[in-house]
């Protein structure tokens, strides 16, 4: 994929805004939605955020450092790689929904918890991200690399981290409303 860089990051912003404002609204439910599981086995919505915390844990460092002393650019075009949009690929919904389910890596599983404790953090995760995204316009995207969360060997440019984070959190989202849609409807 090759896209204009601003263009790009405006959009990755924007989708990080409207994830800060849908956790917020999360807020608003009440505890026994959060935790109650739409069906047996299914993640209920406070795992669900908890799993995409695990992503963030990993992936906001890393993409810190990449900022902080990676190399600068002022490239007004963004050329991701073959492998970076297979992995974006992988994540991204398909008109709005869940193409292909995935089990997660052992090290992204979600610990129960009957709380908001994370949720509040994903928010404040998500208004890290932001100020990253914010401050990426005149960093490298494609020469500063990111080891991957589940093979630290293998080492994706910055802006299909960005990119990949980003899908991995809409594809969840997505997943949010549909839990909540049947517990509502139940």
């Amino acid at each position: 994929m090759k896209t204009d860089k601003t263009q790009l990051l405006n959009q990755l912003i924007a989708r990080v805004e409207q994830n800060i404002t849908d956790t917020q609204h999360l807020l608003t439910e009440p505890l026994d939605v959060l935790t109650a599981r739409p069906r047996y086995g299914a993640w209920n919505v406070i795992e669900i955020i908890t799993h995409l915390n695990t992503y963030n844990n990993h992936y906001l460092p890393a993409i810190k450092v990449a900022i902080n002393k990676g190399k600068r650019s002022n490239d007004l075009i963004y050329k991701s790689s073959w492998l970076g949009d297979y992995f974006v690929k992988m994540m991204e919904p398909v008109d709005g929904n869940i193409s292909k389910k995935y089990k997660a890596a052992a090290k992204h599983k979600p610990i129960s918890q009957n709380n908001t404790v994370n949720v509040n953090k994903y928010i404040l995760d998500q208004k890290i991200l932001l100020d990253l995204l914010q401050r990426s316009a005149n960093i490298d995207l494609v020469d500063n690399k990111i080891p991957v969360s589940i093979a630290p060997a293998i080492k994706l440019r910055l802006g299909d981290v960005y990119r990949f984070l980003i899908a991995h959190q809409q594809r969840h989202f997505i997943q949010i409303a549909n839990n909540l849609k049947l517990l509502v409807s139940a």
